[in-house]
């Protein structure tokens, strides 16, 4: 792989006799209108840990700036104003010193924001006031970049493998399945001129980055979006004999004999890597009596499958079959199937990822859930406090 070479602005370009004219740093604002809670700015795929209320502006500063994605960035508050949001809304100015080039917006959340007067909704309104265009060009355009190397960036920490892009292409995963793309694959296709001369890092499970130096934080549902239901997919297997697999997200269970009972069946599931916990009910098996088989002549058993721990809108259960069987399977909502709409989210929407550490921060008012609703050790910040003040969460975010 190319070695990656600082980016910068060109010196010789933007100035006051440059025919082109002056150019500028990106700036953007932030109005911030609430009397107390918190916010959190996203920009360019990084989250601030929470921005409170009556945050000065070295504390905002501090907050934004300590993002991977932002160099250097200059904050001030509108007017006389010593607190980041006010009863009629302040603005945060952003000016980017050392980011250069026309950037993404900045992203709000303020689901934690609190206006004292209960008419007043709290809101946080963002805007471009600048588009940036000074360069960002290797070596600031005044400089040879040395792309002799040919390895990844960092060798990929040591958590991660590097290929070329065209072998990345082919590990490639959607929804956790392997697609199995091609990059490359036509000769002299000029949209894919360098399948074998640029690599990156796929990471090992439990590291992210382009170098695969970020440890991954935990994921769950959102516990402040109600409604919503779990991934449910149902089986139908038909025949007297032979044996299935079952697999979900590359992963597979063992042989499973057309006979298999529903207790055996959920295991099998539960055993693999990609599965968490299961729900897992025979329509044969009826009144409190189990033991029925899979499959059986008529088809007429429906297996049904609920996904307790796994969220989101899943990807269907595949199989290979050895033998006289034939299997079915209703998914997203045909027939009594149930497409998941809960969230799976890093730190579930709820947090700050520690990149360092692997770990959440949870937001005040939540903490870890057991996956079901209550509070336990996924990791996650899932679980709601009902009673804040003397809670785990108030004690963990005081560490």
């Amino acid at each position: 792989m190319d070695r990656i070479c600082p980016v910068g602005d060109d010196p010789l370009t933007g100035t006051p006799i440059d025919p082109l004219g002056i150019q500028r740093n990106e700036k953007q604002r932030i109005n911030c209108k609430a009397t107390s809670g918190s916010f959190t700015l996203t920009f360019a795929g990084y989250t601030t840990e929470p921005i409170y209320a009556d945050d000065t502006t070295k504390i905002v500063k501090d907050k934004i700036t300590a993002l991977p994605s932002v160099t250097a960035a200059t904050i001030t508050f509108g007017g006389i104003t010593l607190t980041a949001c006010t009863t009629i809304g302040n603005d945060i100015s952003i000016e980017f010193t050392q980011d250069f080039g026309d950037l993404p917006n900045i992203i709000g959340n303020a689901a934690g924001l609190v206006h004292s007067t209960s008419s007043v909704t709290p809101t946080l309104t963002i805007t471009t006031v600048t588009q940036g265009t000074k360069e960002s060009l290797p070596c600031s355009r005044r400089g040879m970049c040395d792309t002799s190397s040919v390895i990844c960036p960092n060798d990929c920490s040591g958590h991660g493998t590097c290929y070329t892009m065209e072998q990345l292409a082919k590990l490639s995963t959607l929804n956790g399945e392997i697609m199995g793309w091609t990059y490359g694959a036509v000769p002299n296709k000029k949209e894919t001129w360098d399948y074998d001369m640029i690599q990156g890092c796929k990471c090992s499970p439990g590291w992210e980055g382009h170098d695969c130096s970020l440890r991954s934080c935990p994921t769950g549902d959102d516990p402040m979006t109600l409604r919503q239901q779990n991934e449910v997919q149902i089986l139908v297997c038909k025949g007297s004999s032979g044996f299935f697999t079952l697999k979900f997200r590359d992963a597979a269970t063992p042989q499973l004999p057309f006979s298999t009972p529903v207790t055996l069946l959920a295991s099998a599931l539960e055993a693999l890597t990609t599965i968490g916990k299961v729900l897992v009910t025979y329509s044969t098996d009826a009144n409190g009596v189990t033991g029925s088989p899979a499959c059986n002549a008529a088809g007429s058993n429906n297996i049904r499958i609920e996904f307790l721990t796994n969220f989101g809108g899943l990807p269907p259960l595949r199989w290979i079959l050895d033998g006289a069987l034939i299997l079915t399977l209703s998914t997203d909502g045909v027939g009594s199937s149930v497409q998941g709409t809960k969230e799976e989210v890093v730190c579930s929407n709820r947090g700050i990822c520690n990149h360092a550490t692997g770990v959440c921060r949870c937001a005040y008012g939540f903490t870890s859930s057991d996956g079901f609703g209550g509070e336990g050790d996924r990791g996650d910040c899932g679980y709601k406090e009902p009673i804040y003040l003397t809670s785990a969460a108030r004690q963990a975010n005081q560490i």
